[in-house]
């Protein structure tokens, strides 16, 4: 009887093709073995769990390495569950990852269905595990670039990271391999992050800011709002009697606001929904700017979005992005991505800050380190609150098998970096962790 792993996992054989080629091999044709190696594989899977003379109460002779007897033995139950028709185990292997099209278009990911392995629980099925999802990777050492297989194994609660790897590096289509040092095996638990103290002090933050949006706009609607027309109704009528003096009641009533009122009416989404949408320009203001910043955002978000779909973690054709990348449209795209936001927002922001320095130079002197220092402030709450949810509220919003393992430091919030946010410095300084990345 073929091993668990070989049998279910035989289309890795991503290193019959790259180990034995030089640096300069052609990916297509690599690929193209890669895809056949594959078909007879699959073939003989199904093969083999037709085979009526194999043996049931033989264990599968797995992996000559240090595998943990428990992941062993619940790797064979999980055998037996398969070959009789059980609904579990024909789940977890329908979640592990498989050959999909375009392989020879450098279609590289097969991750499988992590949901589907995990919802696998050992109390619904009669059984002593649960299903656990892995995401393997399978990098090639003799080819360059380096081409790098990842795709997912769901396997029994009780096999560890390194039961994974050691299985897979034992494996009858990898072990040569990987004992010439041609292919490199890892693999890594994919699952929840639990919910730490920064994670509980985010909510409670994200909690209060919502409770005093809703209390501020009520506080706008059914008091604020009911308050001014009463007075500007008593302002007409006094206008009409006294002249100045209605003017003056006006503002005295204006200055009675409690601290209520300075408290909860900034936070009203009528009053910020509304500034946030009104076309209403300044005199002083340079109407052309606003054109220029729609265009760069624009080129942001293209930009952005060509990124994530090509070099994103779920890229299914690789092979295909050198012809893709020497167009002349998409030449112009990146070009245009590259070169002008950046440049516009560094043009925008040194002309609006001189443009409001003269201004203020012509009223009073300019007291320079507090314009630092307020400038500071101005801007670090905001990137102190967007740290707050990278680094703490996203991990738990997020999980599967493209989704960063360390996100933290793949953002640059990590605990030991996160400091070069606050003072501004992170594209100066790099961390070795984002150098990694």
């Amino acid at each position: 009887m073929k091993s668990l792993f070989r049998t279910c996992l035989l289309l890795v054989v991503l290193g019959f093709g790259y180990a034995t080629k030089s640096a300069s091999s052609d990916p297509r044709k690599l690929t193209t073995k890669l895809a056949r190696a594959a078909l007879q594989s699959g073939l003989e899977v199904l093969s083999n769990l037709t085979d009526g003379n194999l043996d049931d109460t033989e264990l599968p002779p797995m992996s000559r390495r240090n595998i943990s007897e428990h992941c062993r033995k619940d790797i064979f139950k999980y055998w037996q569950d398969l070959r009789n028709g059980k609904t579990y185990a024909l789940i977890m292997l329908d979640s592990f990852g498989k050959p999909p099209s375009g392989i020879l278009s450098g279609n590289y990911n097969w991750l499988g269905r992590y949901a589907e392995c995990n919802k696998i629980i050992g109390e619904q099925h009669n059984i002593t595990f649960n299903g656990e999802y892995y995401l393997a990777t399978l990098t090639s050492v003799q080819t360059t670039p380096g081409i790098t297989l990842k795709f997912g194994v769901c396997v029994p609660s009780s096999c560890s990271k390194d039961d994974v790897i050691q299985q897979l590096e034992g494996s009858t289509a990898l072990e040569g391999f990987v004992r010439q040092g041609a292919v490199q095996v890892t693999a890594r638990s994919v699952s929840t992050r639990p919910v730490n103290a920064g994670t509980m002090a985010s909510i409670s933050i994200c909690a209060t800011l919502g409770t005093l949006l809703v209390l501020g706009t009520v506080y706008d609607f059914m008091i604020d709002r009911p308050r001014k027309t009463i007075i500007s109704s008593k302002k007409g009528l006094e206008e009409k009697n006294n002249g100045e003096n209605a003017v003056n009641s006006a503002k005295s009533a204006n200055k009675r606001r409690g601290v209520a009122a300075r408290l909860l009416l900034p936070f009203s989404l009528r009053k910020n929904v509304a500034n946030l949408l009104s076309t209403e320009q300044p005199p002083d203001s340079i109407q052309c700017l606003h054109g220029i910043r729609v265009i760069s955002m624009s080129l942001i978000i293209f930009g952005h979005t060509y990124i994530i779909v090509f070099f994103g973690p779920t890229a299914d054709n690789q092979l295909n992005f050198r012809d893709f990348i020497e167009s002349i449209t998409v030449r112009a795209i990146t070009g245009a991505f590259l070169v002008i936001p950046v440049d516009t927002f560094f043009f925008l922001s040194g002309l609006l800050m001189a443009y409001l320095l003269l201004q203020q130079m012509n009223k009073k002197s300019i007291n320079y380190p507090m314009l630092y220092v307020y400038r500071y402030f101005r801007l670090t709450p905001v990137v102190l609150f967007v740290m707050m949810i990278t680094a703490w509220m996203v991990p738990q919003l997020f999980t599967g098998p493209v989704f960063p393992e360390d996100y933290q430091a793949y953002v640059g919030c990590s605990a030991t970096n996160w400091w070069k946010n606050l003072l501004y410095i992170n594209n100066v300084v790099y961390a070795d962790d984002q150098i990694e990345q």
